[in-house]
């Protein structure tokens, strides 16, 4: 069984491997936020082969790349179809439309996610904490997801996009969660991989995790902005929070 094995005892004061710069947190509860895509998932792999599918549909001899698609990633899906598509774009609405139907069709292979996600979730919600996402995919998307790679039973709640819900980075799409676990921002901590997150949860004032290996094609150099550099590491600076609600780490934890 994957297990997270940091390399050091959780609660320990030392900047542990993963972390690319240490920035003091404050004491919080045990609810910790993600984004999902650039985050716990690399989802260009699928949405780069649905593109180049698209593209051949409409008798194009162009291809995009993981390079062309990955700054694209974070800032939704018209920008995403209408910069890649180009000239090829028919009616953004109608092209979204299909390029959702074939993302629904297909599963999520183990290999979008990234090092560590598996096991640092796990490992997360066996200690206690609980655990949200918070995305701007289609909810019906984000719930397939997280089912294909097995990650739903660790995930508390999940709020994808809706038609009624205003997407990041307004505060709709928080409140939702935080109204859910009947908490209060200050009592949550959120993770994601760019801008539109890091705006979401100063929206709210609640406490951030940078992750720098997810799609952010401007990466923030903010000194104030904690900023982990794996999945581990993420996992090992929570548990150094020594959150006020979690229970004690696990046994097994031990590496």
């Amino acid at each position: 069984m994957e297990r997270f094995a940091p390399p050091l005892l959780a609660r320990a004061t030392h900047i542990r491997p993963g972390i690319a710069e240490f920035v003091p947190l404050p004491l919080v509860a045990g609810h910790v936020i993600f984004d999902l895509d650039g985050t716990l998932i690399d989802s260009a792999p699928i949405c780069m082969t649905i593109l180049n599918m698209m593209l051949a549909e409409r008798g194009s001899a162009r291809r995009v790349t993981r390079d062309d698609i990955a700054p694209l990633l974070s800032l939704g899906g018209e920008r995403l179809i209408a910069e890649t598509l180009a000239e090829d774009c028919g009616d953004i609405a109608d092209e979204l439309r299909h390029f959702r139907a074939q993302y629904a069709t297909r599963a999520t292979p183990a290999s979008c996610l990234y090092p560590g996600v598996r096991a640092g979730i796990k490992a997360l919600h066996a200690a206690g904490f609980r655990l949200s996402v918070c995305s701007n995919k289609p909810q019906a998307l984000c719930d397939k997801t997280l089912n294909d790679l097995g990650l739903a039973p660790y995930v508390d709640f999940v709020v994808g996009g809706r038609a009624d819900v205003a997407a990041k980075p307004a505060r709709a799409m928080i409140d939702l969660i935080l109204s859910h676990h009947h908490v209060s921002a200050e009592k949550c901590l959120f993770v994601g991989d760019s801008g539109i997150d890091l705006s979401t949860a100063r929206g709210v004032n609640m406490p951030f995790i940078y992750v720098t290996y997810g799609y952010d094609s401007q990466p923030m150099r903010a000194n104030d902005v904690v900023r982990c550099d794996s999945f581990d590491g993420v996992v090992s600076r929570l548990f150094e929070l020594q959150l006020t609600d979690a229970p004690p780490v696990p046994d097994w934890w031990e590496a």
